[in-house]
């Protein structure tokens, strides 16, 4: 996988993450207006966005990684085009 690839991967599991997120946060909502006890939903809703961190520090690591290559003058595939992009 290049770069450009494992950037778009990554963006990917971000996106997925949020949207997972917000799906939680609905049924959260629903189980409370129904009285039921949301406790271990709101667990579960701790744990994706723990994870969404993860995924956002773990694409941020990547980042820098290409720009330090960028900065050496390492020839990786379109490095500053994909940096400038994401």
């Amino acid at each position: 996988m290049n770069a450009e690839e494992r950037l778009r991967w990554l963006g990917a599991q971000i996106v997925a993450g949020e949207l997972r997120i917000t799906r939680q946060l609905e049924v959260i909502r629903h189980w409370r207006q129904l009285g039921q006890d949301t406790a271990r939903l709101e667990q579960l809703l701790h744990d994706m966005e723990r994870l969404l961190h993860r995924w956002r520090q773990h694409r941020q690591g990547h980042l820098a990684r290409l720009a330090r290559a960028e900065a050496a003058g390492a020839s990786t595939s379109d490095t500053s085009a994909v940096a400038a992009r994401h």
